[in-house]
């Protein structure tokens, strides 16, 4: 009885006011109503202390209903604007996949072949200009003795000069080249003249001595300018059909395929 007594006047006294406490410490035993209400206090803190009987329980559908109700909110908060935004970048994006893998459009093909002015280097001794290419399919080659991709090329092209040589319809040209404006044409053609004897003998090859011709055309080019090897093809009308940049082992071939459809 004693410890009911004191466990009750300690819980009043965490439940009441400074007032009723003092109340409690003064006459205890004659102020039964605060005692009452002292009692009825503790006995709701003791209610409020017990666990609820029936937790909540958040189960597989709420967390559906959830996350449902989080993706409605989330999609409502974007505006039309964004949502036009998305597919763009996704029309971009399909765009830029199928392009890859396809070859660069080159600027030249289909544009009239610039001014050409050559000069007789070796094994010939008439300059070549536009005029001499009308009416004719016509091949420039251009190539450098100190380049080895060019020396790894040059044997396919000359065995393709070498074939169409007879024919009146076709020019087929191979154009030295030291690299830059041509300050040396007489070291270039000892050169040049010593590499032809071991690989095509007496195929007739010119200079672009001021490096203009190579200029004009490297603008219509991918970079901007002219590398080596580089092949063009022109038919008969002087529009550039094909050009090859750099030497592939097939490369060649394709050139000697596709003079033969533009006669």
């Amino acid at each position: 009885m004693k410890n009911l007594w004191n466990d009750n006047r300690i819980l009043a006294q965490r439940n009441l006011g400074p007032t009723c406490n003092q109340t409690l410490g003064m006459s205890i035993g004659y102020n039964s109503r605060c005692y009452r209400r002292a009692l009825g206090r503790a006995g709701r803190t003791k209610a409020a202390l017990k666990p609820d009987a029936q937790p909540r329980i958040f189960s597989f559908h709420n967390q559906q209903e959830f996350r449902v109700s989080s993706m409605t909110k989330l999609l409502s908060s974007f505006s039309s604007t964004h949502i036009l935004l998305c597919v763009l970048f996704m029309v971009l994006g399909i765009s830029v996949l199928a392009r890859m893998g396809q070859p660069l459009r080159i600027p030249a093909i289909g544009q009239p072949l610039p001014d050409v002015e050559l000069h007789p280097l070796v094994h010939s001794t008439t300059p070549m200009s536009n005029q001499d290419f009308n009416g004719k399919v016509t091949v420039l080659h251009f190539w450098g003795t100190w380049c080895p991709p060019c020396r790894m090329e040059f044997p396919g092209f000359a065995k393709v000069a070498q074939q169409l040589k007879d024919d009146p319809n076709i020019l087929v040209l191979s154009v030295s080249c030291s690299g830059g404006s041509e300050d040396d044409l007489q070291e270039l053609a000892k050169q040049t003249e010593a590499y032809i004897t071991k690989v095509a003998p007496g195929l007739p090859t010119y200079c672009d001595p001021t490096a203009m011709t190579r200029m004009l055309i490297g603008k219509m080019l991918t970079n901007g300018e002219l590398g080596y090897p580089t092949t063009v093809l022109v038919d008969r009308h002087g529009i550039i059909q094909r050009v090859w940049e750099g030497y592939t082992p097939q490369g060649m071939r394709d050139l000697a395929d596709s003079i033969k459809r533009l006669l």
